[in-house]
């Protein structure tokens, strides 16, 4: 997602993480990954419910995971020690003033993720329909 903030911030958007580790960890996240943006530490998964993110041991199971886990392998990335909450999945939302959410994309098992295009195309249609641009 990082290599898509300047097209975010082009439209208006600001790009941010959350994470249900430890703030230590969302601090490493942040300096290891995205130094430039914010990350934040959310232990209690509040947002996560929040948004209806998916969890559970059926989300880190069967022929979606598989297959994702062989494109990001394919693609160099590699799993490394989970922190936070392994069962919880994520997803991307764009949201609008008045807590409003313009997009989303919520992550079905691990390793199901939106693609950058989709994610500024989502952001870009929502600040079309009610954004501040």
């Amino acid at each position: 997602m990082r290599g898509a903030r300047g097209d975010l911030e082009a439209i208006g958007a600001r790009l941010a993480f959350v994470g249900t580790g430890a703030p230590q960890f969302a601090r490493a996240f942040r300096d290891e990954f995205v130094p430039d943006c914010p990350v934040y530490s959310d232990t209690s998964a509040a947002t996560y419910a929040a948004i209806g993110a998916r969890g559970g041991l059926r989300t880190i199971a069967g022929p979606g995971v598989i297959t994702a886990a062989l494109r990001a392998r394919r693609g160099g990335f590699r799993q490394t020690r989970t922190r936070g909450r392994p069962l919880q999945q994520g997803g991307v939302v764009v949201m609008l003033p008045g807590d409003r959410v313009g997009w989303s994309y919520l992550s079905r098992h691990a390793g199901d993720h939106p693609t950058t295009d989709e994610v500024v195309a989502g952001a870009r249609a929502a600040m079309d329909r009610g954004g501040t641009r």
